[in-house]
């Protein structure tokens, strides 16, 4: 088996593009697993797209990137969706509950610094409500969900666990 090239993994800009059309319409990269086509490229996002998390319900994909937004695309299509600014550069997203979660950084405070303070941006896709959760210093690099507790690990070598308070309808460390 050959490495791995371009199309749905690493290469690179540019890298490893060498490949065939195939009888759907797609295409196949080099090295390619078997079962796995190139169906479309979702264009849209202007700087290098960092997370994404699908929604097999609702056949939403949901794409972060370092422009500082979260877009949605429609699956099975392609067609974009809304877009949201969130107010800095996307780390990692979670689809849980209802609520879509994006971990993020603010842009460094000077040209070349160490990044600006963590941010969980929670959106919740029924009621429309909103939230955000501080206390990393840096990039909140993964989420996960367990227990019913959110989990932020970041760039600050810390874990932080969050829950949802009914009382005051936020999010509590």
């Amino acid at each position: 088996p050959g490495t791995p090239r371009g199309g749905y993994r690493g290469g690179g800009r540019g890298a490893g593009r060498a490949g065939s059309r195939t009888s759907a319409g797609g295409y196949r990269y080099e090295g390619e697993p078997p079962d796995m086509a190139f169906v479309r490229a979702l264009r849209g996002h202007t700087r290098q797209v960092t997370a994404a998390v699908l929604d097999p319900g609702s056949g939403k994909l949901y794409t972060g990137s370092q422009d500082g937004s979260v877009r949605q695309w429609d699956v099975e299509s392609g067609v974009p969706g809304p877009t949201v600014e969130v107010g800095g550069e996307v780390d990692s997203l979670l689809l849980e509950g209802g609520w879509l979660f994006v971990g993020l950084h603010a842009p460094p405070p000077h040209p070349g610094g160490p990044p600006g303070p963590g941010t969980i941006a929670a959106y919740n896709l029924a009621s429309g409500a909103t939230a955000r959760l501080t206390g990393h210093t840096g990039a909140v690099l993964c989420l996960a969900a367990a227990a019913g507790a959110l989990f932020s690990g970041g760039q600050d070598a810390t874990i932080r666990a969050w829950r949802w308070d009914e009382a005051t309808a936020t999010f509590a460390p």
